[in-house]
């Protein structure tokens, strides 16, 4: 017995207005690893701003394309056996980007 398929739709592209509340098109983050890493490590965080924070951790933070982008850097930070303390996505204020994401 043959099965039948239906014919996949296309999704029509998305405009850059609409694809900004879209976590897949990527987005601002921040992001807490354990231990303080040095600034010469941005190279392999995809460019993204570091900063030591007070008791030990370092914070990432910047602009990444989209999940792809996300899930690689997630895969960095495990494979170099950072410990990941918590990760945000930043959202467009009335202040300008950096209130977290609830």
């Amino acid at each position: 017995m043959a099965t039948k398929t239906r014919p996949r739709k296309e999704r029509p592209a998305l405009s850059p207005k609409q694809r900004r509340g879209d976590p897949a098109s990527g987005g601002r983050y921040h992001i807490v690893v354990r231990g303080h890493l040095e600034p010469r490590w941005a190279d392999w965080f995809s460019g993204l701003d570091l900063r030591p924070l007070p008791g030990g951790d370092t914070c990432l933070q910047g602009e990444l394309e989209d999940q792809p982008a996300l899930h690689g850097l997630l895969a960095r930070i495990r494979d170099l056996g950072l410990v990941l303390v918590s990760l945000n996505r930043l959202t467009e204020s009335k202040e300008g980007i950096g209130a977290l994401e609830t």
